[in-house]
């Protein structure tokens, strides 16, 4: 790992990351970066979906699995971090506004992007329409 920027691979999934994105994309990115079944944190907002590696051991493993996708070492990586309710550290949303609902998901393995939809879904409730949501 001697490169000292992101891989064209690796800048795709932080996109999803760092800001909202459809769920199609964000079910990619979920197929690419779970191929060591590690833990993603996910989140349902009015304009679409996100989501962040997530990890239980807290900012430290985060980081090296953060490092990992974008294929850099990880002690260049400035990183700011959250703990959710399930106690695994993940990448907060580049916004102030919080998430419609969040979910951490834990494959044993590598899930297609069709099986991360199913999970997705099944693991945050449906939006009900409420105040300025139609």
């Amino acid at each position: 790992m001697a490169r000292t920027s992101p891989s064209e691979e690796g800048r795709g999934l932080w996109r999803s990351v760092g800001r909202v994105s459809s769920l199609a994309e964000v079910c990619e990115a979920i197929s690419a970066a779970s191929t060591r079944g590690d833990a993603v944190h996910v989140e349902r907002w009015a304009s679409g979906w996100r989501w962040s590696p997530a990890h239980r051991g807290g900012p430290y493993p985060l980081l090296r699995i953060v490092a990992r996708l974008l294929e850099i070492p990880h002690h260049g990586i400035p990183m700011p971090y959250k703990t959710n309710p399930q106690r695994c550290a993940f990448v907060p949303p580049n916004r102030r506004s919080r998430p419609l609902a969040t979910a951490t998901l834990t494959p044993e393995g590598p899930l297609d992007a069709g099986e991360a939809r199913r999970r997705i879904l099944a693991a945050l409730p449906a939006a009900k329409p409420g105040k300025g949501q139609r």
